[in-house]
C-alpha cells in the first residue's frame, strides 16, 4: 500500500509539471503571434483613419486584450491549482496606473456603444508598492464582465483612496447598467467554472474561471472583492487593496546638470518646502518674494533654466509678470511654470500667455518631478529600491485627531524630504504663526478688508504646506469673507483661528511623532 501510495503521488506530481509545461509554452507560443497583433493594432489607431477603419481596429485591439486576459486566466488556474499564485510588487505610481485602465475601458465600451464614466477621490498622484500585472488584470476582467453584460447605458469605474486605520487603502468600483444577477445567485459567483446565465437565463457566458482567478488574485494581494446586484438594473463589483507607500523610485535622483530656478512666492514658509524639495533634487533656487524682485531677477541672473511663479503676489499678480517677462523676446525661451491653489482658474488668468505649466499648491512631489521630466528630460536612476513610508496603525492613531491634518501631504513631504527637515518647516509655521494673527488683529481694527484678506490668503498657504488642513480650511473662509462679511463675524472666525492653529498644531506633533518611531 505504502509503495502504491508514493507511486501515486509521484506520477500525481510529474502530471503537474507535465501541465505546467504544456500550459506555459501554449501560453509562450499564442502570445508571441498576439502582442504582434495588439502592437501593430495600437500603431493603427494612432495614425489617420476614417470612422469605420477606426471602428474596425478598435474591435481588433480589445478582442486581442481580450484573449490576453484569457491567457492570463488559464496560467493562473493552474498556478491556483498548484498554490503557486505569486504577487511581484513594484513602485507604481497608482495615478498613471489608473489612466492606463481607462484608455482600455474607454476602447472596449465604445465598441460596444456604451458610455464609460471614471471618477477619482482622493489624492491618488502618489508612487505605492503593487503588483500592477495582477492588479490590472483584476480590474480588466471586471470591466470586461461588464461591458459583457450591459447592453445599453454606461460602466463605471470609481477609484478612490481612503485613510483607514490600518492604513491607506484603494478602493476600485466598477459598476454597469446591465442585467444584474439573481439573488440566489449571487453567493456563487465567484465559484470556480460558474457560468451566467444570459438575459433570457437559458445559455451560459463565458468560460466560468474569470471572476475565480480574480478573487483568488484579490486575495494573494491581501485585499477583498465584493459584489452587490439588482436583477434588471445592473451590478457594483467593489475591490478593496492595502496601499503601501513609498515614494518614486530612485529616491528622486537625477543624473542630470543642476538647474538654476527662480522660485517666486510671497509665503516664506511655502518658498522654504518648495526650495527644500528643489535643492533636494540637486537644483540652486534664487528665491524672490514679490513680483518686482522677480522681474530683477529674470533681467539681470543670465543662467535661469525656470520660473515657478506664484500667482497671487503682494504688489503685482503672476499673470502680470509673466506678461512682462514673454514682452522681451530674450525670454522667449525661458519656462515658466504657475503655482497656484487653483490650477484652472491660473490657466485661465494666463490665457493667451506662453507658459509651460501649472502645479497646484501645497506641491505634490511626484507632479513636480513629472514637471521636471517633461520640461528638460530629466531621467531617474534605475535599480534603486523605493523607500517605504511608515503606515500608522489603529493604535497610533486613537490619540490623534487625524480629520484636521492632510495626511496626504504630510507623508508626501516627509517621504520625500525626510522627518528632520519636514521639522523645521513646522518650526517655522509655529514662528510666522503669531505674526498672522496679529497682522489679521491689526488689519479688523482698521477696517482694512484688503489686508485681511491678504493675510488670509499667506495662512492659508503656510498652513496648507505643513499639512494643517483645518487651519487651511478656515483660512480659506476668512479669506474669501473678508470684504462682504460683517467686522463681528471676522472678529470671531479670527478667535476661532487661535483654537484651531492650536488643536492643529498638537494633531500633527502626535502624528510626526508616530511616524519617527
Amino acid at each position: 500500500d505504502i509503495t502504491s501510495r508514493k507511486e501515486a503521488a509521484q506520477a500525481l506530481e510529474a502530471a503537474y509539471k507535465d501541465k505546467g509545461k504544456f500550459i506555459a509554452t501554449l501560453s509562450h507560443e499564442l502570445r508571441t503571434p498576439l502582442n504582434g497583433i495588439v502592437g501593430l493594432t495600437r500603431m493603427l489607431l494612432d495614425t489617420e483613419l476614417d470612422k469605420q477603419q477606426r471602428s474596425w481596429c478598435n474591435t481588433v485591439f480589445s478582442s486581442a486584450e481580450t484573449l490576453g486576459n484569457i491567457f492570463n486566466d488559464i496560467i493562473d488556474l493552474d498556478k491556483i491549482d498548484r498554490e503557486q499564485l505569486d504577487i511581484v510588487a513594484d513602485s507604481v505610481n497608482v495615478a498613471d496606473f489608473i489612466n492606463d485602465v481607462v484608455n482600455f475601458a474607454g476602447l472596449i465600451a465604445e465598441q460596444k456603444g456604451l458610455e464609460f464614466n471614471i471618477k477619482r477621490k482622493g489624492t491618488l498622484d502618489v508612487y505605492a508598492s503593487l503588483d500592477p500585472t495582477r492588479l490590472r488584470q483584476v480590474v480588466w476582467n471586471l470591466i470586461n464582465n461588464a461591458v459583457k453584460f450591459t447592453q445599453q447605458g454606461h460602466v463605471e469605474l470609481e477609484c478612490r483612496r481612503e485613510n483607514r486605520a490600518d492604513g491607506p487603502w484603494l478602493v476600485m468600483r466598477v459598476s454597469d447598467t446591465g442585467q444584474g444577477i439573481p439573488q440566489e445567485q449571487l453567493h456563487r459567483i465567484f465559484d470556480m467554472y460558474y457560468k451566467a446565465p444570459d438575459i433570457k437565463g437559458t445559455n451560459a457566458i463565458g468560460s466560468g474561471i474569470g471572476l475565480a482567478v480574480t478573487k483568488a488574485l484579490v486575495t494573494a494581494m491581501k485585499g477583498e472583492i465584493n459584489v452587490s446586484s439588482t436583477e434588471g438594473e445592473g451590478s457594483v463589483f467593489v475591490v478593496e487593496i492595502p496601499l503601501k507607500l513609498c515614494i518614486a523610485p530612485a529616491e528622486q535622483s537625477y543624473a542630470v546638470r543642476s538647474l538654476n530656478i527662480l522660485l517666486v512666492e510671497d509665503v516664506p514658509l511655502n518658498a522654504e518646502i518648495a526650495t527644500n524639495l528643489l535643492e533636494q533634487r540637486g537644483h540652486e533656487v534664487i528665491w524672490a518674494e514679490t513680483g518686482e524682485d522677480a522681474l530683477s531677477f529674470v533681467y539681470t541672473e543670465d543662467d535661469l533654466d525656470l520660473v515657478l511663479l506664484d500667482m497671487q503676489l503682494p504688489d503685482i499678480n503672476g499673470d502680470e509678470v509673466a506678461r512682462q517677462i514673454r514682452d522681451d523676446e530674450h525670454f522667449d525661451k525661458l519656462p515658466i511654470v504657475a503655482l497656484t491653489a487653483n490650477v484652472r482658474s491660473a490657466e485661465e488668468e494666463l490665457a493667451g500667455i506662453n507658459i509651460q505649466g501649472a502645479l497646484a499648491k501645497p506641491i505634490n512631489t511626484t507632479k513636480l518631478d513629472k514637471m521636471l521630466g517633461e520640461l528638460f528630460d530629466i531621467k531617474q536612476q534605475q535599480n534603486c529600491q523605493p523607500e517605504p513610508i511608515k503606515a500608522v496603525t489603529e493604535k497610533d492613531l486613537s490619540c490623534i485627531r487625524v480629520e484636521l491634518l492632510d495626511i496626504e501631504t504630510i507623508e508626501d513631504f516627509v517621504g520625500s524630504m525626510g522627518l528632520v527637515i519636514f521639522n523645521r518647516s513646522c518650526e517655522l509655521f509655529n514662528k510666522l504663526n503669531p505674526q498672522y494673527q496679529t497682522e489679521l488683529a491689526d488689519a479688523l481694527a482698521e477696517d482694512d478688508r484688503e489686508e485681511y484678506k491678504s493675510v488670509a490668503h499667506k495662512l492659508k498657504g503656510a498652513a496648507g504646506s505643513v499639512g494643517l488642513n483645518d487651519v487651511q480650511l478656515h483660512a480659506k473662509k476668512m479669506e474669501h469673507g473678508a470684504l462682504e462679511e460683517s467686522s463681528e463675524e471676522l472678529q470671531q472666525w479670527l478667535d476661532e483661528l487661535a483654537v484651531k492653529i492650536n488643536e492643529g498644531r498638537d494633531a500633527l506633533q502626535l502624528f510626526l511623532q508616530q511616524l519617527k518611531d
